[in-house]
């Protein structure tokens, strides 16, 4: 009976293997599980921007203010991606705000501003752009506030919007001289 044993804890041994065994794609189940972590690891893609969209929030909403509030956070996406992806986003104020009257636009990553301040004083809505960095799990906010002169003025936004395509390029130049 113990020679039974022996040989079936031998032949365990074997098919599964021990944590110490090398990364090898025709070996034990240990290995080659060490060996798909290394392949998944060298063909970790990235993202790029693109005008591939992923997500949007389209709901039109407003901010009435007569003093100029402190920008807030009015929209929100969490990214599962790593790279560069667009943002897009539309502003407008309710009526011509001449040139005294503002809304403004910013986009954030994880509460840190990474875009240009989009700024539009006319009652047409107007489409802004900016490409930003992200990380797997960051947040992508668009944040809003109001330059109102001292009177009641009225700004809306919509359409915040992320695109990305997979990146094939494993590689960048870093240097060319």
């Amino acid at each position: 009976m113990l020679g039974i044993m022996e040989a079936l804890l031998s032949f365990i041994r074997r098919q599964v293997g021990l944590r110490t065994d090398a990364a090898d794609s025709a070996g034990s189940v240990h290995a080659k599980i060490g060996n798909l972590l290394s392949v998944l690891d060298c063909t970790q893609k990235v993202v790029i921007a693109s005008d591939n969209l992923k997500q949007s929030a389209d709901t039109e909403s407003s901010l009435t203010s007569s003093s100029d509030p402190a920008a807030a956070l009015k929209k929100k996406f969490k990214v599962y991606v790593s790279g560069i992806v667009r943002i897009s986003f539309e502003i407008k104020l309710s009526t011509d705000g001449g040139s005294y009257k503002y809304i403004n636009a910013q986009g954030y990553v994880n509460g840190i501003a990474v875009s240009g301040t989009a700024q539009n004083s006319s009652g047409s809505y107007v489409k802004y752009t900016y490409d930003i960095p992200v990380e797997v799990g960051n947040t992508v906010e668009l944040w809003i506030s109001l330059t109102t002169n001292g009177s009641s003025t009225t700004g809306y936004w919509r359409n915040f919007r992320v695109y990305w395509d997979i990146s094939d390029v494993l590689a960048t130049v870093l240097l060319d001289t």
